[in-house]
């Protein structure tokens, strides 16, 4: 029985339906989320192990949101079969094994979320946006393929190995890849698009769409390793991509902008760690490349399942209480407790999934000591501390958003979308806990790229049981997440219970410092206005603390430039008289001939 197509089938029919049964349309995708889980475990769908991988993690995040729409804008049909029609294209994507079948499923991701944009309310600007860089990352993967296809007569993925110009060919691929993954300097679609797209919308954009961008990095690297320079090149743009999103969320006031911005932060690190990937791999370095694309594979989930479980959060802020930070908004206490879980972990605090991601990411940079090559040690240490410069800068934003939006909340009734924040939440808490089971997910694909398993990298110390430890290699870093979290649980506890002792019950009362949260002298901005006042220079601040984004601006004065010469063009050589379109003739004939003669 082909599994495959059932399941495609399923997804397909959600997004056919949805336009009158929206909860219908929902309910289908989180049925064919839950077989292809099943599926998976039970190993009876003939996957690659990167694709079984990407697979698992997407159907997890289209399983939870599916659930969290059914009481999210529920009556809104477009939105419902848009969100089926996306789903099946990603999962067309994950299973496809040639150049066909992966451009279709490419190209209908980008045009059905196209057009879940372009009928949201005011956010047609912002969908041609989304579809002008999606159709920019489709044509640089078009020529990657075609180039491919034109050495080896084929279109199958199996055929493309050892090609001597695999290097070209990876280079045009990761550029459509990035770019999707809002890359520095194309960025500047991903805060549009994502900020004005319904919340579950948000979530496939943001967690699933960039994902299937690490996808093609990581599957195609395993068809043939690119040369040195190619990671070289990702691993600057990765770098330059963090440090530039992390900056920007931190400043951002936009309930929904924020967690968007957040996302090309998160992504910048994906692609420098895919980058040091194959810098190590080059320079046969295995035990450190093994480590990277463990890094890579663990913070691809952890990004994806609380950016997803955020812009879900950030969806009920909107909906309760506006679009700024700040508002009267109200969510119930699921809900609450799931945004302070989503932004506590990417914020990077032990001991959520997100401070051991992190961990792992810059121990990952920082192995560049053990390269001969001087130039490829410095600029790989210099993108690990922007790497870590993101890592703190983030929790800025992060903070905001608790702050000035989950902590304003008031509580209501409980929802039943709160049954797919709960299923996020709890991933979430589960991976904190015990993240070495992630390792046991990937490690075929860590095996197959490298020929070292990720349980290489669990261990135990002191006595405490083997599976408790993470080492990032002989020598390297070693963190043990489950200690961490026990002792930080029992903590807590200890100090819960301390200032609930009897002896303390006649102890003086007052209330807590807010901040100055009910102070008008206090605003959302004043929660980021240090980096206003420092980094002018970046955020071109004005005298009352608004700021933009450079590259945002660069690109509207491009804008305007065609424009102009649009106009120029028309008024001058365009003006409509017969004469001189014959002059024009005439001197292109005229240069064709001394073209032909000159080559004569």
């Amino acid at each position: 029985m082909n599994y495959l197509a059932i399941i495609f089938a399923i997804y397909f029919l959600a997004g056919i339906v949805g336009l009158k049964l929206k909860r219908t349309s929902y309910g289908l995708v989180a049925l064919g989320s839950t077989m292809t889980m099943v599926l998976l475990f039970l190993k009876m769908i003939p996957v690659a192990p990167t694709s079984w991988y990407f697979l698992l993690l997407s159907s997890l995040i289209w399983l939870f949101m599916s659930l969290f729409s059914l009481g999210y804008e529920p009556e809104d049909g477009v939105l419902a079969s848009t969100f089926g029609f996306t789903t099946s294209m990603m999962f067309l994507i994950l299973i496809s094994q040639d150049a066909i079948t992966f451009l279709a499923g490419w190209e209908g991701m980008t045009v059905a979320s196209f057009i879940s944009l372009y009928a949201h309310k005011k956010s047609s600007t912002s969908a041609y946006l989304f579809l002008g860089f999606g159709e920019l990352s489709t044509l640089f993967i078009l020529s990657g393929f075609s180039y491919a296809y034109s050495l080896t007569g084929s279109l199958l993925f199996s055929s493309w190995t050892h090609i001597p110009e695999w290097s070209v060919i990876y280079f045009l691929l990761a550029m459509g890849f990035t770019i999707k993954m809002a890359v520095f300097p194309f960025h500047i679609w991903l805060p549009e698009a994502h900020s004005k797209a319904p919340a579950n919308m948000s979530a496939q954009l943001s967690a699933v769409m960039t994902l299937m961008g690490v996808y093609g990095l990581t599957m195609f690297s395993g068809v043939s390793l690119p040369s040195a320079w190619v990671g070289v090149i990702l691993l600057i743009l990765g770098g330059i991509t963090a440090i530039w999103g992390a900056f920007y969320a931190s400043v951002t006031d936009h309930v929904k902008r924020l967690p968007a911005y957040s996302t090309v932060e998160n992504d910048g690190v994906l692609i420098a760690l895919t980058g040091a990937f194959i810098i190590t791999l080059n320079f046969s370095f295995v035990v450190i490349a093994s480590f990277v694309l463990v890094s890579l594979l663990f913070f691809s989930f952890v990004h994806s399942v609380s950016k997803a479980l955020l812009f879900s959060i950030a969806g009920k802020l909107e909906k309760s209480g506006g679009e700024a930070l700040g508002g009267k908004f109200s969510l119930t206490r699921v809900g609450a407790i799931g945004g302070y879980v989503a932004a506590i972990s990417l914020s990077g605090v032990p001991p959520f999934p997100g401070f051991v991601g992190e961990w792992m990411a810059i121990e990952s940079m920082f192995q560049a000591f053990y390269f001969s090559n001087m130039v490829m040690k410095v600029v790989t240490v210099l993108v690990g501390a922007l790497v870590a410069l993101t890592a703190g800068v983030s929790m800025i934003a992060m903070s905001k958003f608790v702050v000035h939006g989950v902590g304003r909340s008031v509580r209501r009734k409980y929802e039943i979308s709160d049954v797919g924040i709960i299923i996020g939440a709890a991933v979430i808490v589960l991976l904190g806990a015990i993240p070495q089971l992630l390792f046991y997910a990937f490690s075929p694909i860590v095996h197959g790229m490298t020929g070292v398993s990720s349980s290489k990298f669990i261990g135990g110390l002191l006595g405490i049981p083997d599976g408790t430890l993470i080492i990032s290699g002989n020598g390297f870093g070693v963190l043990s997440p489950t200690m961490l979290f026990v002792f930080i649980v029992g903590i807590f506890f200890t100090l819960y219970i301390f200032m609930k002792g009897k002896f303390l019950r006649h102890a003086k009362i007052t209330r807590a410092w807010s901040g100055g949260l009910h102070n008008d002298e206090y605003p959302t901005r004043a929660h980021s206005s240090i980096l206003l006042s420092t980094q002018k220079w970046l955020y071109r601040t004005t005298s009352d603390f608004n700021f933009t984004d450079v590259v945002h601006c660069g690109y509207v004065s491009l804008g305007h430039l065609t424009f102009s010469f649009s106009d120029w063009f028309r008024r001058v050589l365009m003006p409509g008289k017969d004469r001189q379109y014959v002059l024009y003739i005439l001197l292109t004939l005229f240069v064709l001939l001394i073209i032909v003669a000159l080559s004569v």
